[in-house]
């Protein structure tokens, strides 16, 4: 006889995915805040060039 149970991850295991998903969200937070900075550096000589656009 097969019983349909639910199978409970352990404990490490939640604790491994939750240290992943930490892991990708700081660097995700990285890689925009290079971005951002990015632009603004683009934007901010682009401004002093006279552009009014991205050249």
């Amino acid at each position: 006889m097969i019983h349909n149970r639910i199978i409970e991850p352990s404990k490490s295991y939640l604790y491994l995915l939750g240290g992943i998903r930490l892991g990708l969200n700081l660097y995700l937070a990285q890689v925009l805040l290079v971005i951002g900075w990015l632009s603004s550096s683009i934007h901010n000589k682009s401004r002093k060039l006279g552009c009014l656009k991205v050249c």
